[in-house]
């Protein structure tokens, strides 16, 4: 069994206990999801990923960009647009789309954390989707 990958931005003001609890909010995540931290910009701050292959860019790119510099183009307005309702709205959103290759969806949940300027995105792989299909994304 591979390990996931982790990957922390540590700025002067980041700490080793923001670090922590970044790392225990990607344990209480199942394995074989994508895990994001943004900022409420959303820009990424950190990352853990079961399979770097499958990212767009490679692992450390994503660490500082934003949504618009790490997703291709035909991604990027959805995504921004369910992210920046759950952060004007405090709500979690939660979307999917088709996968390119298979008759498997992306199941995308994002959710900003209260008291805390960042927001939680995970990206899973399913094969029957827990969201309507009212909310699949055409591609």
């Amino acid at each position: 069994m591979r390990l996931p990958t982790t990957v922390f931005m540590l700025t002067t003001e980041s700490t080793a206990l923001l670090q922590e609890r970044w790392q225990h909010l990607f344990e209480a995540i199942p394995a074989g999801h994508f895990k994001f931290i943004l900022s409420r910009e959303g820009c990424y701050q950190a990352l853990q990923v079961p399979d770097v292959k499958r990212l767009w860019l490679p692992e450390e790119a994503h660490i500082g960009k934003t949504i618009e510099e790490v997703l291709p183009p035909d991604l990027v307005v959805d995504r921004r647009y369910y992210f920046d309702k759950a952060v004007s709205t405090g709500k979690p959103q939660i979307y999917a789309y088709p996968r390119y290759e298979r008759a498997k969806h992306f199941e995308v949940e994002i959710t900003p954390l209260p008291d805390f300027e960042e927001v939680l995105m995970t990206v899973c792989d399913v094969v029957i989707s827990r969201v309507p299909e009212a909310y699949i994304v055409p591609r």
